[in-house]
């Protein structure tokens, strides 16, 4: 009997070493595989108080948050808005963000939870609405998926 549990045992542990080193499990864990490489944001902002979007729609590829850190002077207000295809010539479908606007303070980041995915979309870009109201140099990173 223990002979037999030693064997089944051995088994276990070479099926187990197996299958992690194939990547069998590997569509348990594709969420956190997505688009994460930072690309950076920096524009002008005149102080209207109109959002501006960052002009590169990005590929959506997971169902995670974005990512986005404030290298700016002053806080922003962020939003993620689903597109109709990735790159400079794009639509904007609507507002995927799960709150209307998250707060970003200067010099922090931020996950960005969203809905982009959920609603069959495949892109998706940044909507962002600094807190002053006076001409000033927005700056940051963002990437689309997170890890």
């Amino acid at each position: 009997m223990m002979k037999k549990f030693r064997n089944l045992f051995k088994t276990c542990i070479v099926v187990g070493t197996l299958a992690l080193s194939t990547n069998i499990f590997m569509p348990l864990g594709s969420d956190a595989a997505g688009n994460i490489k930072d690309e950076k944001f920096d524009y002008t902002y005149i102080g209207d108080g109109c959002d501006h979007t960052v002009p590169v729609s990005r590929a959506k590829l997971d169902y995670t948050s974005c990512y986005v850190k404030n290298t700016s002077s002053f806080a922003i207000r962020i939003n993620v808005l689903s597109t109709n295809r990735s790159g400079r010539s794009f639509t904007v479908l609507e507002n995927s963000s799960v709150t209307p606007y998250l707060r970003v303070p200067a010099g922090h980041s931020k996950y960005i939870p969203n809905y982009v995915r959920e609603h069959g979309y495949h892109s998706c870009t940044l909507g962002i609405n600094p807190e002053i109201h006076k001409r000033a140099k927005v700056r940051g990173v963002w990437s689309p998926d997170s890890v």
